[in-house]
């Protein structure tokens, strides 16, 4: 059963409205009639409480919440964004699919589509790992999943700067030999070449004959004749 009761005193009326359900509101008005434009002041309880649309509250079952969200703290990030702790520390979204990261009004990291930005140094006190390439530079220098590592700095990929430039093994290449007991002259005197042998028979005093052969260093798969070394 609902009731309403109206009491008039001199021009103000009052309205109390009562259900049986335990809602109550009452309105007032001045007046000689009473004004049912007047809105209605609801008193909740227990049995009649209000709902989160009610007191304009986000329900726990989720919503909408317009405006900056604050936790133990006032927010000085404004717009779409939730700070935490302290006033300047948390999200904002500062666009369509844009996400930030602030700490202490710095801006520290950004989400965005497929790629993070991270604005300030980065450090990683346990394992990095990449699943793809390693950059600096803007890509100017690279390292590869195979450690490979390339850079201006050797004009390309290192495996090739190294294959290039630095002597993989070293070896003598095909000797050649000469008799010299009779014969006056300098031997080996072509670059590169080295003595290897001598050789003397038990007769007179001069040796018989030398042996040489090219020094030789490979660079790569190919071998080379290392230069100097004649008189």
């Amino acid at each position: 059963m609902d009731i309403c009761l109206l009491r008039k005193s001199g021009d103000v009326w009052f309205q109390h409205y009562y259900a049986h359900i335990g809602a109550n509101a009452k309105r007032q008005d001045w007046g000689t009639v009473p004004n049912t434009s007047r809105p209605w002041i609801v008193d909740y309880n227990t049995a009649n409480k209000p709902t989160a649309n009610d007191v304009q509250a986000l329900p726990s079952a989720g919503g909408r919440l317009n405006g900056p969200l604050s936790i133990g703290t006032d927010n000085a990030l404004g717009g779409n964004s939730i700070v935490l702790g302290d006033n300047d520390t948390g999200f904002k979204q500062n666009g369509d699919g844009v996400l930030d990261v602030y700490s202490n009004y710095t801006h520290v990291l950004r989400f965005i589509g497929n790629l993070v930005e991270c604005m300030v140094s980065l450090k990683v006190n346990g394992n990095a790992v990449a699943t793809g390439e390693v950059q600096a530079g803007n890509g100017t220098s690279r390292m590869a999943g195979n450690g490979d590592i390339f850079g201006n700095v050797w004009n390309g990929w290192l495996s090739t700067h190294l294959n290039n430039n630095l002597v993989a093994d070293i070896q003598l290449g095909a000797g050649t030999s000469v008799a010299t007991w009779n014969n006056a002259g300098s031997w080996p005197n072509t670059p590169g070449y080295v003595v290897t042998s001598v050789w003397k028979d038990n007769q007179g005093e001069n040796i018989d004959g030398i042996a040489y052969a090219p020094l030789q260093k490979r660079l790569g798969i190919q071998w080379y004749t290392v230069q100097g070394g004649t008189a």
